[in-house]
């Protein structure tokens, strides 16, 4: 299987979503290997605390939605995460769920 940036004609191609209480592409599906590591260096705690705490089903949910416009043969969802979930509006189960719906 051939990783972005590591040989000519790489075929896999990687975006970066971030999330704590809302998920947020920082960067679209690429092929630029260095282009996403410029983006995963400047990722930051949240600023606000409006903004904090941990959204796992929100975050694999726009993963999910994200996956589903792609038209790769293959999906992979790495999903990282510091804690526990704590906003329960969409429950990681629920994701996980919409996640199988649409491979």
């Amino acid at each position: 299987m051939r990783r972005t940036g590591d040989r000519v004609g790489a075929a896999d191609s990687c975006a970066l979503l971030v999330f704590a209480r809302y998920p947020q592409m920082l960067c679209p599906f690429t092929l630029d290997a260095g282009a996403l590591t410029g983006f995963l260096k400047n990722v930051d705690i949240v600023k606000y605390e409006a903004e904090d705490g941990t959204a796992i089903g929100r975050g694999l949910a726009k993963a999910v939605a994200a996956l589903s416009a792609s038209a790769a043969k293959s999906k992979v969802v790495v999903l990282l995460t510091d804690g526990e979930n704590n906003v329960d509006d969409i429950t990681p189960a629920a994701a996980a769920e919409l996640a199988a719906e649409r491979a």
